[in-house]
């Protein structure tokens, strides 16, 4: 055996096109579909002529906020919405978030849901990215924010069938407990992936 180094495999800068990784739909069927998601079936030929059958999982667009804040004593802190999921069923902690509608731009989104499930209004929102969860099978686009310059109205609108209650973390222990149980959603994993990256651009 060879001990790997940096002439082991292709820089990005060696590689070729990358059509010729594309495979060509040749045929799709819906197998499933939900208020959330649809499940489809793709007859698909890739450029050295194999072809075979790939399941597609087609979700909304999906925004996810942080909602950012200075308190009196100078910390920074953010907010966090705890409630049950029945995905996990398991009670998480998670930031603001929801699906944009049909006709809204994500910031509309991302204002919307705050405002619904922590009843803040934000006067400054800045995006940090935007990903697909998991492309191997799923078709979908999270947006992810920061929001700042923060108002309470004192008014929260919560979906019919939410649970939630509102919970504030300083910086330190939001880092701190993300991955532990209660934190380990991949969504909010991301989302604070993305903060930081922001965070550290700002110095």
């Amino acid at each position: 055996m060879k001990k790997v180094d940096e002439h082991t495999f292709a820089s990005v800068s060696e590689l070729g096109p990358e059509e010729n990784l594309v495979w060509e739909d040749k045929e799709r069927s819906q197998m499933l579909k939900t208020v959330i998601f649809d499940v489809n079936k793709i007859r698909r030929q890739s450029t050295d002529g194999r072809s075979g059958d790939f399941i597609e999982v087609k979700i909304k667009p999906c925004v996810n906020v942080i909602p950012l804040f200075t308190g009196t004593d100078g910390i920074k802190r953010v907010v966090m919405i705890r409630q049950f999921r029945h995905g996990s069923a398991d009670v998480t902690y998670e930031f603001p978030g929801g699906i944009v509608d049909e006709g809204e731009t994500a910031e509309h989104a991302a204002l919307r849901e705050l405002e619904e499930e922590t009843g803040l209004v934000a006067h400054k929102l800045t995006k940090t990215g935007c990903v697909n969860p998991n492309s191997a099978f799923i078709n979908a686009r999270a947006h992810f924010f920061v929001a700042e310059d923060l108002e309470d109205t004192g008014i929260r609108h919560p979906d019919e069938n939410e649970q939630m209650e509102t919970v504030t973390f300083a910086l330190s222990e939001l880092f701190e407990k993300t991955g532990d149980k209660g934190m380990d959603n991949g969504m909010m994993l991301i989302a604070a992936f993305l903060f930081q990256k922001l965070l550290a651009q700002r110095g």
